[in-house]
């Protein structure tokens, strides 16, 4: 499945890379694309849910909705 994801308090690289690398952790995400000033994290998932993934995001301190 495909998803956006939006993060409104993205605001630099640094916040992109920590996003981009925590979710490299997560098996069943792949071809993340982040565009920093749309604030907006496009992804392909499987196995789990779009809740999950927005929760997991939340964890590192980012604001993360659909």
């Amino acid at each position: 499945m495909k998803a956006q994801i939006k993060v409104s308090n993205m605001h630099c690289e640094g916040c992109k890379k920590r996003i981009a690398k925590r979710l490299s952790n997560l098996k069943d995400v792949k071809n993340v694309n982040i565009d920093l000033d749309k604030k907006i994290v496009s992804l392909e998932y499987n196995n789990i849910s779009l809740e999950e993934i927005i929760e997991y995001i939340n964890e590192i301190g980012f604001e993360a909705s659909k």
